[in-house]
């Protein structure tokens, strides 16, 4: 006698309603929370590597003009390896009335360093700093040697006489620095990699 075997048929068709409609408010969640998390993550991303900044005065031309939309590296924010010749985005200190709230400057001096201004040429550690970024007369001011904190920047802007930094209102604090200016991205005439300059003071 033969023996017949049939397939039984498939789950969901015993299922209830209530089973079935169980299992697609369980997909339904699934995939949401699948969207929620992309779009968490994009945030995180956004908050921790990159982010575009409008320039929003003259202080650091030609290098960069007001109205330069950039953008920003946070990633280096992380571990705090600021370096000589970066331009930043950072907060004001409290200490520096009457400035914006974010500034954009070039790092100048690094914490534990002398630095000191003569005649308007910047030394650190005794040694004189070269900077054929500048252009134009520059001012003859002058700073007496000054020690820096171990989580204090002396910053200044490359217009050197339009630019309100460090000479006036002291170093900026490590925790105030948002992050680095990778590049200009608008206008477009004006787009590509800012590049760092060649320093022979390490």
């Amino acid at each position: 006698m033969a023996i017949v075997v049939t397939k039984g048929a498939p789950k969901e068709a015993h299922d209830s309603p209530a089973q079935i409609e169980k299992r697609r408010l369980t997909r339904v969640l699934m995939q949401g929370g699948a969207i929620i998390f992309v779009l968490l993550f994009a945030l995180l991303l956004r908050a921790l590597a990159w982010e575009g900044v409008l320039v929003t005065s003259g202080s650091m031309e030609p290098v960069l003009r007001k109205g330069d939309y950039t953008l920003v590296d946070h990633r280096v924010a992380l571990q705090g390896a600021w370096e000589r010749g970066d331009v930043i985005v950072f907060e004001s200190p409290e200490r520096w009335k009457g400035a914006e709230e974010t500034l954009v400057k070039r790092v100048i001096g690094l914490p534990g360093e002398t630095l000191e201004l003569f005649q308007g040429r910047v030394s650190i550690n005794g040694v004189l700093l070269p900077e054929d970024y500048l252009e134009g007369e520059i001012d003859r001011e002058g700073i007496m040697p000054l020690k820096l904190g171990s989580e204090e920047y002396f910053v200044m802007g490359d217009n050197r006489n339009n630019s309100s930094d460090s000479r006036e209102n002291g170093p900026v604090p490590a925790r105030n620095i948002r992050g680095r200016i990778l590049m200009k991205l608008w206008p477009f005439s004006r787009f590509g990699s800012l590049g760092a300059p060649a320093y022979s003071v390490n």
